[in-house]
């Protein structure tokens, strides 16, 4: 193997590149694999197809290159490309595009003992994803969010639409339905709802958003002061009103919802760095220029906005029959919420090391949007 910090020089379509191999490994790091289909190299213990690699580290597009090239580039660095097993490119037909990226955050974050559409004795529903872990069985069902062209007839952003009132929980409670008919029979299960959002608008699967769907819709009440004749908002409270998923009487199987996404580390670190140029030049806004610029200087370092992580946060049910282990889905950028709060409210209970770095940063350089951290008693 090729020491990580040692220079290496290709030519690439009459280009001449040089780089090491840390930083061809970190060119690839937290992305997603595509599809495998003849070869693949194991980089980081996650297997891509080569192009996909040499992508990532020239910036070329794929189409310019051969898989040949692409292979001697890899060889040259010490990574052996080898020929994917049979099956291998098949492995993902018939699944959707969620259910791929849920894997890929499984396999990276060791969980290696699971089933796809598993048979279950007892009944002959099959859920998308049965868990083995720690002695523990989770069944888990993956839901997303596509766009379509419903999505803008008498939208806001519809053809000569002139606005209109958003539910924010719907599209969330509908899955929650879904998933509850999918879980029928198996209460004695620890069932998990796994939501993703493709390229669905106005769907915000923040944690918010996700308990308002479960508990309720979220309310604010403001006393009335009678003796000063005014409102007091000093003293507003919050709470959860009607239409909630999982309450106490209804929708106990599912024990908690997952959303899976993307944490943009890249992205959130560019801004912290432009927030504090902002603050050394005095000026509230920066020009195109100096825009590019930085971006440009942050490709390949870990402030480049094309970095990311998969994560998963928890959402638990206060009233679910069966708990989801607090050990599982507590990786470094994984978080989770609940109502174990001393005032009995839902508030997060765990976030992983990667998330408290970035959040540490953002308050030495704060972000444009506020953090809130508390939601209502349940």
């Amino acid at each position: 193997m090729q020491p990580t910090d040692h220079i290496l020089t290709f030519t690439l379509n009459g280009k001449r590149y040089s780089f090491t191999r840390a930083q061809l490994e970190r060119a690839i790091h937290n992305q997603s694999p595509r599809r495998i289909d003849k070869y693949q190299v194991s980089v980081g213990g996650v297997m891509y197809p080569p192009k996909q690699v040499v992508e990532r580290l020239v910036g070329e597009e794929p189409i310019n290159f051969t898989t040949m090239d692409a292979q001697r580039i890899l060889k040259k660095f010490g990574f052996e490309v080898q020929t994917a097993p049979k099956g291998s490119a098949e492995s993902i037909e018939g699944q959707t595009l969620s259910e791929q990226y849920f894997e890929y955050y499984l396999r990276s974050n060791g969980y290696f003992q699971f089933d796809f559409e598993p048979s279950l004795s007892g009944t002959t529903r099959k859920p998308d994803y049965r868990l083995s872990v720690e002695g523990e069985q989770v069944l888990l069902e993956v839901k997303e969010f596509l766009v379509s062209s419903q999505d803008f007839v008498g939208s806001p952003f519809g053809e000569g639409a002139r606005g209109g009132a958003v539910d924010p929980y719907a599209p969330i409670r509908q899955k929650i339905d879904d998933a509850r008919e999918k879980f029928r029979g198996l209460k004695n299960h620890v069932c998990c709802l796994v939501l993703y959002n493709v390229n669905k608008p106005l769907v915000d699967l923040n944690w918010q958003m996700i308990y308002g769907a479960m508990l309720g819709d979220i309310t604010f009440r403001v006393p009335f002061d009678h003796e000063a004749q005014e409102f007091d908002d000093s003293l507003t409270t919050t709470g959860f009103g009607r239409n909630g998923k999982c309450r106490q009487d209804r929708n106990t199987t599912i024990s908690a919802v997952l959303v899976l996404e993307p944490l943009m580390l890249g992205e959130r670190r560019f801004q912290c760095q432009m927030n504090k140029l902002k603050r050394e030049t005095g000026h509230s806004r920066l020009g195109w220029e100096a825009i590019f610029e930085a971006r440009d200087k942050a490709r390949g370092t870990e402030r480049d906005p094309a970095i990311f992580q998969w994560r998963i946060v928890v959402h638990e049910n206060p009233w679910a029959n069966r708990k989801l282990s607090r050990n599982l889905f507590c990786g470094r950028f994984d978080e989770r919420y609940g109502d174990q709060g001393e005032d009995g409210s839902i508030q997060r209970m765990f976030a992983g090391e990667g998330v408290l770095d970035l959040e540490a940063l953002e308050q030495e350089c704060p972000p444009i949007v506020p953090d809130f951290r508390k939601l209502p008693t349940v």
